[in-house]
């Protein structure tokens, strides 16, 4: 193994990136849900929005030469708010342990992707504050906020 050592140092060096710096242009491949999908850019009057065709294609429909990331954002509100209506179905299928209680859930930050989560000792300190919330990431009020976000 020590022999190796040298030969694995530099095929870390050499490691490309798991994923190339996305352009958001047609043909990318973007993934959704552990699929991957092919993009489609399509530029046309109109408000700019992201559509998930079938299982393979999200087409994006832009304003013609609207910036990277502006369409980056399309693509991320449309995965926060696929990630709001997959939630409360993910929090029921938790919650069934009856030894789990949650009163409300939220999402976090700007970015998406950053579902809130605290570790162990945060909970601990949590649970000593407020017995219904036993669960990663949900936190009291949250729920008021996020159906404010969704209602229309």
């Amino acid at each position: 193994m020590v022999g190796k050592l040298g030969w694995i140092k530099r095929q870390r060096v050499q490691a490309k990136p798991r994923q190339t710096q996305r352009l958001m242009v047609s043909g990318e491949s973007h993934y959704f849900l552990g699929s991957r999908n092919r993009l489609r850019v399509i530029e046309e009057g109109g408000a700019p929005r992201l559509a998930l065709i079938g299982k393979t294609s999200l087409d994006l429909f832009v304003r013609p030469g609207i910036g990277l990331e502006k369409k980056q954002a399309i693509l991320h509100a449309f995965y926060r708010a696929e990630l709001i209506k997959l939630i409360p179905d993910l929090l029921e299928q938790v919650v069934a342990d009856p030894r789990v209680t949650a009163s409300a859930w939220g999402i976090n930050g700007n970015q998406l992707g950053h579902v809130q989560h605290q570790g162990p000792a945060h909970l601990a300190e949590r649970r000593a504050r407020d017995e219904t919330c036993a669960v990663p990431g949900v936190h009291p009020g949250a729920q008021a906020h996020a159906s404010a976000r969704t209602s229309p």
